[in-house]
Formats: structure tokens, sequence, C-alpha cells
């Protein structure tokens, strides 16, 4: 179950808009959200433990974090965190980042804002489910990246099958020497090296 979300915050605009939004959720949440702060060298880390009444009785805990971290000690966090680019969120097992991190935002506000009474069991279902939906997008994105450097490759060895077909053809002929033939062979080579690999 995903019990802790964690955000990783810069001086972006997209990072201030998630603050604000983690603002107003502490605000429509009222008592229900405990909220506690710390200050570091360059950064500041929020906690916000959110008590869901499950449906046995007792009480359970949804705990948001939110690191607030300034430009120039952004490269600590990266390292240490395993985060590539600001703003990202850690949501189930995965990091994400980019235009995804402010989506997770926007419908973490909307579920625990959600006039609807939810049970625990039931918050934690849907973000256990929603965190197995964005793994399965991005795979799926990574598969579809994998196919397309694949039909680069395939293409880029078409081209070079049909220029050393060439190159052999102007050697047949006499047109050029050995040594020219080498070095055109060499060059393309080269760029289909460089360019499968890319």
């Amino acid at each position: 179950m995903a019990g802790q979300i964690s955000f990783f915050l810069g001086e972006d605009e997209v990072s201030k808009r998630i603050v604000k939004l983690l603002d107003n959720l502490v605000r429509e949440l009222g008592k229900n959200v405990k909220v506690s702060s710390t200050n570091f060298i360059g950064s500041t880390l929020t906690k916000m433990k959110i008590g869901l009444k499950s449906s046995f009785g007792k009480l359970e805990t949804l705990e948001i974090e939110a690191y607030t971290v300034l430009n120039q000690y952004r490269r600590l966090f990266e390292s240490r965190f395993g985060v590539r680019e600001f703003p990202a969120v850690r949501f189930g097992e995965r990091i994400y980042s980019g235009r995804e991190v402010m989506n997770i935002a926007s419908d973490l506000y909307s579920l625990l804002t959600n006039k609807t009474y939810l049970t625990a069991e039931q918050v934690f279902y849907y973000l256990a489910d929603y965190s197995k939906r964005l793994e399965e997008i991005e795979a799926r994105k990574a598969a579809i990246q994998a196919a397309e450097k694949l039909s680069n490759a395939n293409v880029y060895r078409a081209a070079y099958r049909d220029r050393m077909a060439k190159l052999n053809k102007l050697l047949e002929e006499g047109k050029i020497d050995d040594e020219t033939y080498r070095k055109l062979r060499k060059v393309y080579e080269e760029l289909l090296s460089g360019r499968s690999g890319q």
C-alpha cells in the first residue's frame, strides 16, 4: 500500500503550484492532518500526517512529505534520493518527474478532499492502483522508445548497406582507389555505430 508519498520541489513555477496545492490540502483537511516542518541547509522538509478512518474503526495514517530545495542544493538531492529532475515525486516504488508530478498532486488533492466519505482501505487501494497504472504507462513509454530506437537502427543499417553497395561498385569500376575505399568504409561504419547506439 502507498502509505507515503514524497515530493521534491524546487524554485520553478510548477513546484510553486504544487506547494500551493498542498497548502490548500492542509486547509481543506483541517484537524484531520498534522503538519510539521524541519529546516535544513538549502532545504525544508514539510510532513503532513493525514488520519484516515479504517472500516475496522481504527485510524490509519497517510504521510505526505514535501522537500522544498534551493536550486544550488538540487544536485545533492538528485544523488541522495535518485531524483533526475525537479519537480519529482516518489510514489509507490517509483520516482516520477516532469508533467506527471503536477498530475499526481492534483489527483491526490481531489481524492483527499472528496466530499464522499472514503475509508482508509479505499484511499490506500486507490493509491496502490494509481501507482500500478503509472508504472504500466511508464513501461509502455519505454517499450515505444525501444521500438523507435530499433527501427532507427534498422534504417541506418539499410542506409549503410546501400552506401557500401555503391562504394563497392565504385571500387570495381576503378573510380576510387583502395585507400579512398577504406577511408569511406570506416566513415560509414563510424556513422552507423554512432547512430545505432543512440
